[in-house]
């Protein structure tokens, strides 16, 4: 349950997030790959399927979860009332969408355009300019 590469594993998932606090994100992804994994362990490893498999992968989830709890804590210690930064304008333009709509359509753009320059990176640009991706204020806009 607890390899050599799952505490390695661990230990740079911390410092990922003490890095840059999106590599919280990382949780969810392994939480998929091992849904997938155990979906498909079956055909491959009859001795590790079952119940056993299902323990494993609870048990590592639970770790990275427990360290994601561990940070959020001790964030909210150190931070006290300052817990989620002051995001300016200039570096989120949905920040001042008018609507919670709005800034969650704006995110949504901003995110596909993001998986969309993963698979095609043509015309990648290192850095946005304010206002160059607009707030989408309604589900009817392009």
């Amino acid at each position: 349950i607890m390899c050599g590469w799952f505490v390695g594993a661990c230990c740079l998932f911390s410092a990922a997030i003490l890095c840059k606090e999106t590599a919280l994100t990382a949780v969810g992804v392994f939480v998929l790959e091992e849904a997938f994994a155990l979906r498909f362990s079956g055909n491959r490893n009859r001795a590790f399927s079952g119940s056993r498999a299902f323990v494993s992968a609870g048990v590592r989830i639970a770790v990275l979860a427990a360290l994601c709890a561990a940070y959020l804590r001790t964030k909210s210690l150190l931070t006290g009332d300052h817990f989620m930064p002051k995001i300016a304008v200039i570096d989120n333009a949905a920040v001042n969408a008018p609507t919670l709509l709005a800034v969650v359509l704006s995110v949504l753009q901003i995110h596909s355009i993001y998986l969309y320059r993963l698979v095609m990176p043509i015309t990648l640009s290192c850095d946005y300019s304010p206002n160059v991706l607009p707030n989408i204020l309604e589900m009817t806009d392009p």
